[in-house]
């Protein structure tokens, strides 16, 4: 067992301390369930697929609850980290490139295509 100083128990201590004070500071008290708010354990988060005529009357019903919270819609969600794959593929590649959004592929550019996904590893596959 290793040894500590009494001036490191009092350093380690001390910064301890005062992170945990920190803490109400830190996170907001709405999302400990104070205020009149729904604590995050209990919330429940809900991202939307498909806002045709049901899936509108679903979400609306479901943002009437207290205790649910609405993120995205898939779409947006799949559009938003899309761009992210996009500009990484460019940083790793070290050049501009055109992406197509519609066919989601890169415009001429069969070695950036080929970084778009990778195989799946056993057993799954699609």
């Amino acid at each position: 067992m290793r040894k500590i100083t009494r001036r490191q128990f009092l350093k380690r201590s001390t910064t301890a301390l005062s992170a945990v004070a920190a803490v109400p500071y830190i996170v907001r008290s709405s999302a400990l369930g104070r205020g009149g708010s729904v604590a995050a354990s209990e919330r429940i988060t809900m991202g939307g697929i498909g806002f045709g005529g049901q899936g509108t009357r679903d979400m609306r019903n479901f943002m009437t609850c207290a205790d649910v919270q609405f993120i995205a819609s898939a779409e947006v969600a799949h559009r938003s980290t899309t761009t992210c794959h996009v500009a990484n593929i460019c940083l790793r590649l070290g050049r501009n490139m055109r992406w197509n959004p519609q066919t989601e592929r890169f415009v001429n550019d069969p070695e950036a295509d080929k970084m778009i996904s990778r195989p799946m590893r056993r057993p799954w596959h699609l």
